[in-house]
């Protein structure tokens, strides 16, 4: 049996591909999830089973919450008539608990921190190994080529330390970008988005895989953020990772083709001018009323005292 060795293709010119470019962020979405299904079906279903067990567990968390606040609302007067005004004891002060912890109790706490550490570094690169092979599968689909679910789980994991690097080299540079107020981080962020795919796809490294990203979406942002978000907000962020993974197709194949043909890309659609400006609506809105619902409290305090 012969294995498929996985060389690094260059995109092909725009002219050459005849790609057509596609600046409706809902339907680069679309289009995404459709080449996923055709040449990565394993990796596809398993990431719409994710999403149902997602969805199923925010469904029973929901449920869970009504049933406590049910009870809590039922128990809370007898509860809070129950308290013995003796337990009321002010705490000893932090300073009193360090010096009563023996040489015992900190070597158990330094296990306790130890093991922590151990688990967050496990944590992590089992988070980095998954998004490895969503952006291996993203790059060869964008390539044109067909991706195995054992190709996936192997092409992800024989650069994961590589590709944990970039990674690293991006939340390092999007954490300095926020400290500008926020937003420049946020802005990073989306042009930083295809370093993953680019690291696979053009088998640039470090930093030159996430100054590739940036070369990809110059004059694309908007179009980026439309096409990860749109369909995401719709959909409340259950099937966030197939819809995302299925946008970097597209845009890391169009993106690509357009530089090495030297075309200017289309200006943004109105829907992907939408998927921004609708959530800051809404959050200015959510701000709106809860200060008015504060004002409207103080107010009948006030009033009440008066």
């Amino acid at each position: 049996m012969t294995t498929r060795s996985h060389t690094h293709t260059a995109p092909v010119a725009a002219h050459e591909a005849n790609i057509a470019y596609e600046n409706n962020p809902f339907l680069v979405t679309i289009h995404g999830v459709k080449e996923l299904f055709t040449k990565a079906q394993a990796i596809t279903i398993t990431l719409i089973v994710l999403a149902a067990l997602a969805l199923l567990g925010n469904i029973g968390r929901v449920i869970v919450n009504v049933a406590n606040q049910l009870n809590s609302s039922e128990s809370g007067y007898s509860t809070s008539m129950s308290i013995d005004s003796s337990s009321t004891d002010p705490l000893p002060s932090f300073s009193t608990m360090i010096s009563q912890i023996n040489p015992m109790g900190w070597a158990m706490i330094g296990i306790v921190i130890l093991i922590v550490l151990i688990v967050w570094l496990i944590a992590l690169l089992i988070g980095t190994y998954i998004k490895s092979i969503l952006d291996y599968t993203a790059s060869r689909i964008a390539l044109g080529e067909t991706v195995s679910f054992g190709q996936a789980l192997s092409g992800g994991l024989n650069q994961l330390f590589p590709y944990l690097w970039v990674q690293i080299i991006v939340g390092f540079k999007v954490f300095l970008w926020s400290l500008l107020f926020i937003v420049p981080g946020f802005i990073m962020a989306v042009r930083y988005s295809l370093a993953g795919v680019s690291f696979y796809a053009s088998g640039k490294r470090g930093n030159a895989a996430v100054k590739d990203s940036i070369e990809l979406t110059r004059g694309a942002w908007l179009t980026t953020f439309g096409s990860y978000y749109g369909l995401d907000l719709l959909t409340g962020g259950i099937a966030s990772v197939l819809l995302q993974t299925g946008s970097k197709v597209m845009l890391y194949r169009q993106f690509s083709a357009y530089r090495a043909a030297s075309k200017t890309k289309p200006a943004a659609h109105v829907l992907s001018w939408l998927a921004l400006i609708l959530p800051i609506v809404f959050v200015v809105l959510a701000l709106l009323l809860i200060a008015l619902a504060i004002a409207f409290a103080v107010s009948l305090g006030n009033s009440a005292r008066m």
